[in-house]
């Protein structure tokens, strides 16, 4: 414990502990994932073979679906009727197919 408060550990109460480990756990999987990716990207074959992040390899965002912002848009157009929303010219429904 006291490598990761940094000191006496006595004086924390349970839920600071539990913050400190887990900022320190999320840092260390983080340098992990970086390393990993890096190795992954050093291997590439070709331009056109995907480059890697640090976050496709952690745990806590390599699940999490990236929207684009079309995906955003037609999440959008979902929540309101179209009598309510008024696009701007070129930037509506009906460009993002």
């Amino acid at each position: 414990m006291a490598a990761i408060t940094g000191g006496d550990w006595e004086e924390w109460t349970l839920r600071e502990l539990l913050w400190r480990w887990q900022s320190v756990t999320y840092q260390q999987v983080m340098a992990a994932s970086m390393v990993v990716a890096g190795v992954f990207n050093s291997q590439r074959a070709k331009a056109s073979d995907k480059v890697f992040s640090w976050m496709d390899f952690h745990p806590e965002h390599a699940n999490q679906a990236k929207k684009t912002g079309a995906a955003l848009v037609r999440k959008t157009v979902d929540w309101f009727p179209a009598s309510e929303v008024q696009w701007l010219p070129g930037y509506g429904p009906e460009v993002i197919v």
